[in-house]
């Protein structure tokens, strides 16, 4: 405000000497008026820049919009400024100021309060060594100015790269070297300064010719699928990679330092995000019943669900640490308990019910790894099997609405304990739907999951913290993977389109060779494939070289959802399967666990491992 108070004098000055044509021979009576028009402007100016917020911005960041603001203060300055002067020349029968001036010092105010301000951010970009990007000194631009200097490649110039550009140039220690586009039309076109030097297929070469250090992916308009092909090209350069979010993630124009991201292991994927909304998901007021609620996928549907407007939400799991943290963390969301109880107590199950009476259930309480449930097959049968039984009786019981089991791709021809027992839920939520029309039951099967809890993106990150070896079963092993938030969308889709006896596969894309996933995980964590080593330790006992979504005997039917089928499974009886049951829950509670394997053996046709 005090710089601002003399500039206001000085430009006033400015402007009458300039009126005279550079001649200090100023008409005497605009001279002696010249303190007594000077104070008023000062009032007047500094009034309506601190009303027009300009005392509250920093200037070391002044930009466009400050610059705007600035001049339509200047103007709105003049303005009350002139009209103020053509009354004082009514009263006074006098001119106090000649027209033309007040033309030249609103010029004259705004170039000079708007470069004082834009000043501050020349002084710091030469102080803390901030670079103006590639430009006019391109020749130069493929040597390393200073060690400390991080130069940066932009892959995209649009709106999103040119923001991001901007955003840059106001960090220290950062050179936007250049940047690439696949738009023919904007090839060495200067973006914010900075150029255009290729496309996407030149990104390795200009990498190496620009000494780049790091990639920036701003293209947010993109698809998944586009992002990761870009992503692709980028990894094999061994530069940093990061990453400016979709559009769908960001608020228009609204680009920071701090929404460019590292890239994670599930942007390589080029897998889709899933919307929801209220009406799709069909839980609007309903009171829904997580089982599992704690786990990966369970609290994972709890977040989903509770966006969707539902009545209430019940957790039920027998771990409540992670429950209670999920209960603080949607508590102003949703009405939601956490139960402490497992799906073997038909008991507990029977209270849950009764006092709550829930419209829809997600079944995702299960054991799921399968080394563990090779060693604990009683306990498999006990959880997967006997507690969906028993959760979907107490669900016929007291009227469900829905049922909705997930499951997973071992269930197909399985080859271990944890799939047989999941195929015989599967079968088990199929022939209660068939024996009885008051509760629809569905499953929902898909792969691995990414960065779940035991799951091995999370094993793979501790390993290279410890600086290796990576362990791997086998050279050749493939899966299928999404992520959390996917695959709880696509459970929550496929779940609202039940009719009853459905075995809903989701679309996992093509498998993933677990060598290639591991070497990108080492190329995200700073590291080439060659610093980590991978250690090749065989398969486990029951586990597949691949996995599979479909029985031999299935095929699909595609759903109003582009990334949902319905497999086409035979049906299965109450009658013969109940039997079934009842020798399972006697061996299992008996702990004889080679009559449990011979068992699953027998009921799903287990499959030879030798996949």
């Amino acid at each position: 405000m005090l710089f601002d108070a003399l500039i206001v004098p000085l430009t006033y000055f400015l402007s009458l000497w300039l009126r005279f044509e550079g001649d200090f021979s100023i008409e005497p009576r605009y001279a002696n008026n010249f303190w007594f028009i000077v104070i008023p402007l000062t009032v007047i100016t500094l009034f309506i820049f601190r009303m027009s917020g300009l005392y509250r911005s920093l200037w070391e960041f002044a930009s466009v919009s400050e610059l705007m603001r600035i001049a339509f203060a200047c103007l709105l300055t003049t303005g009350i400024s002139a009209v103020l002067g053509f009354i004082g020349e009514q009263i006074t029968s006098e001119r106090l100021i000649p027209h033309s001036v007040y033309i030249i010092w609103f010029l004259l105010l705004a170039v000079i309060t708007g470069g004082s301000r834009m000043s501050f951010r020349v002084y710091r970009r030469f102080r803390y060594g901030i670079t103006w990007g590639a430009s006019p000194l391109l020749i130069f631009s493929k040597y390393k100015s200073a060690p400390d200097i991080k130069r940066v490649m932009i892959v995209g110039a649009g709106r999103g790269g040119s923001s991001a550009i901007i955003e840059l140039a106001n960090s220290p220690g950062i050179e936007v070297v250049c940047a690439v586009d696949d738009d023919k039309s904007k090839r060495d076109m200067l973006i914010n300064g900075v150029r255009v030097m290729g496309a996407r297929e030149d990104i390795p070469r200009l990498v190496e010719e620009m000494a780049i250090d790091e990639i920036i992916v701003a293209v947010p308009s993109a698809n998944r699928k586009e992002q990761a092909a870009i992503l692709e090209i980028c990894k094999e350069t061994g530069a940093k990679m990061k990453l400016l979010p979709s559009t769908a993630e960001l608020v228009e124009g609204q680009v920071t330092v701090s929404s460019i991201r590292d890239v994670a292991i599930e942007d390589l994927l080029g897998r889709e995000s899933v919307s929801l909304n209220t009406d799709t998901a069909r839980l609007s007021g309903k009171t829904v019943l997580i089982t599992g609620g704690g786990g990966s996928i369970g609290s994972e549907l709890c977040r989903q669900i509770a966006r969707l407007k539902p009545g209430k939400v019940i957790m039920l799991d027998i771990y409540e640490n992670n429950m209670y943290m999920l209960q603080r963390e949607l508590s102003g969301l949703v009405e939601i308990e956490a139960l402490v109880g497992s799906v073997r107590d038909a008991g507990r199950l029977e209270r849950v019910f009764e006092e709550y009476k829930p419209h829809v259930v997600f079944h995702a309480a299960a054991h799921k790894h399968v080394p563990t449930m090779e060693t604990s097959p009683c306990e498999g049968v006990k959880n997967n099997i006997i507690g969906t039984y028993n959760t979907a009786l107490a669900a016929i019981k007291h009227k469900t609405e829905r049922f909705i089991l997930i499951s997973t791709d071992k269930a197909v021809n399985p080859t271990n304990i944890m799939g047989a027992t999941k195929r015989m839920a599967e079968k088990v939520i199929q022939a209660l739907a068939k024996q009885q029309s008051g509760t629809l039951f569905a499953a929902v099967r898909f792969g691995n999951v990414l960065m779940s809890a035991g799951s091995i993106i999370p094993i793979w990150s501790e390993q290279i913290k410890s600086g290796g070896p990576l362990t791997l079963t086998h050279a050749e092993i493939t899966r299928f993977f999404m992520t959390i938030p996917e695959a709880a969308r696509l459970v929550i889709h496929a779940g609202a389109m039940a009719l009853g006896g459905e075995v809903f596969v989701l679309d996992m894309g093509e498998p993933v060779k677990m060598i290639d996933l591991a070497h990108d995980l080492v190329r995200l964590s700073g590291f080439k494939p060659e610093d980590i080593p991978i250690e090749i330790i065989g398969l486990r006992p029951g586990e597949k070289l691949y996995e599979e979504l479909l029985l031999n005997e299935e095929g699909v039917t595609e759903t109003s959802h582009e990334k949902i089928f319905v497999s086409k499974l035979r049906e299965e009886n109450i009658d013969t399967l109940t039997p079934m049951l009842e020798t399972l829950s006697e061996a299992a509670n008996n702990e004889n666990d080679a009559r449990v394997g011979e068992l699953l053996r027998e009921y799903v046709q287990w499959a030879v491992n030798s996949k």
